[in-house]
């Protein structure tokens, strides 16, 4: 598990709650169907935000991205509802400020993703690279792996895939064969 992260943690649940009771004071503005609407969304939200401090809790970077989606998501129903009710209080604004503040707190905290894959990928074609601007020694024209059965000229591909550790070189095709390794195609 990630290292735990209580400042932020703490942090982000006073914005949460912060937020959230802003947003029920604009909710409990509205009237009938929409009123309804307006709670079912507020409790899908609670619903997100849960999961996602414990994920903020161990410093988990689908915690922060899942916090940053409620509070878009709060501005954005907040925006939603001043449009159709023209209805712009103290309250509205405060809690439009700080749904705003927790955006850009949790947008600040969500991380690069690490991505291991193409480390490794990077480091493979640097040393297939070292392979290919390795000199071969001298005079020798076929590589073989050594504990492999196929020898290779030395600018096969198969070749050039080889660790300068695990090559074994020959001056000619004969001392290939007397060392037991047959030809690849390359050779034919």
């Amino acid at each position: 598990m990630e290292e735990k992260n209580i400042g932020q943690f703490l942090t982000e649940i006073i914005l949460m709650a912060a937020i959230f009771i802003g947003f029920i004071f604009v909710i409990f503005d509205l009237r009938g169907k929409f009123l309804i609407a307006q709670l079912l969304f507020f409790f899908l939200l609670i619903v997100l935000a849960c999961p996602s401090l414990v994920g903020i809790y161990y410093n988990f970077r689908w915690g922060w991205l899942l916090i940053t989606l409620v509070s878009a998501l709060i501005i954005l129903d907040e925006i939603f509802i001043y449009i159709l009710h023209k209805s712009f209080g103290v309250v509205y604004l405060v809690s439009f400020a700080v749904a705003l503040m927790g955006l850009i707190f949790s947008l600040v905290n969500v991380k690069p993703r690490k991505v291991h894959v193409m480390k490794v990928a990077e480091e493979r074609i640097e040393s297939l690279e070292k392979v290919e601007k390795a000199e071969t020694p001298s005079k020798k024209r076929y590589v073989a792996k050594k504990s492999g059965k196929f020898y290779h000229k030395a600018d096969c591909f198969m070749a050039k895939r080889l660790r300068s550790e695990n090559q074994e070189w020959f001056g000619s095709m004969e001392e290939a064969a007397s060392q037991g390794h047959k030809a690849h195609r390359c050779v034919k």
